[in-house]
């Protein structure tokens, strides 16, 4: 139920309405937009997923069943910044907490409740990458064309949102005493709105918990 919630959520209007009037068929199938969001959801769930469940040494002594649902469960609410937790945060590697941060920094898509930079957002950004490689003239995404001011959007929201999330985690790091990988962490949950913690937020500085 929580996971259905979330990415309910996570998702945003812009995909139910899509999927609402399709199913009423007043349209005959879904926009541009709600296929890169849910491709993208789709994307990051099943990666993040598999990368989770072969490299966090906590989950490894779970029956693969209950290794995969763990793990999909974390990557879940990490992406749509739900905040929710079944396994101890702080105890997690660092490469799994590098995982979740990332997941976390592009966060869930727009129209939603979510936080993050915005799952179009990255998309866009990978089209113009894809684009730029295979030296095209124009941006596509799924055989359709990005218009340049929806790229140019995406490009000033992906650097504001990694200015400032720079700009908190060098503060932080200048005021507390805690590892860098947990302090990064905790400022990407912190400017997503995301809830989980390493568990050292009630031990900051009053600067620390100001920044």
């Amino acid at each position: 139920v929580i996971i259905m919630l979330s990415y309910l959520g996570a998702i945003g209007f812009i995909v139910l309405n899509d999927w609402w009037e399709w199913l009423t068929r007043r349209k005959k199938g879904m926009t541009l937009t709600s296929k890169i969001i849910l491709w993208c959801t789709i994307s990051i769930s099943v990666a993040g997923t598999i990368l989770f469940a072969l490299d966090e040494p906590s989950v490894t002594h779970l029956p693969w069943s209950e290794r995969i649902t763990v793990s999909w469960f974390q990557v879940m609410t990490a992406s749509t910044t739900v905040g929710f937790n079944t396994i101890p945060i702080g105890a997690l590697s660092g490469s799994s907490l590098f995982l979740l941060t990332v997941a976390m920094i592009i966060g869930a898509s727009p129209s939603g409740t979510g936080g993050g930079v915005k799952t179009t957002c990255v998309t866009a950004l990978w089209a113009v990458m894809m684009g730029a490689l295979r030296r095209d003239h124009v941006i596509r995404f799924a055989g359709r064309v990005i218009p340049e001011s929806r790229v140019r959007a995406a490009a000033a929201s992906m650097m504001f949102y990694l200015l400032t999330l720079g700009t908190g985690i060098y503060l932080v790091a200048l005021t507390e005493h805690q590892s860098l990988t947990a302090l990064m962490f905790e400022c990407a949950s912190a400017l997503g709105t995301v809830g989980l913690s390493c568990g050292i937020t009630g031990t900051l500085s009053a600067t620390g918990k100001a920044l």
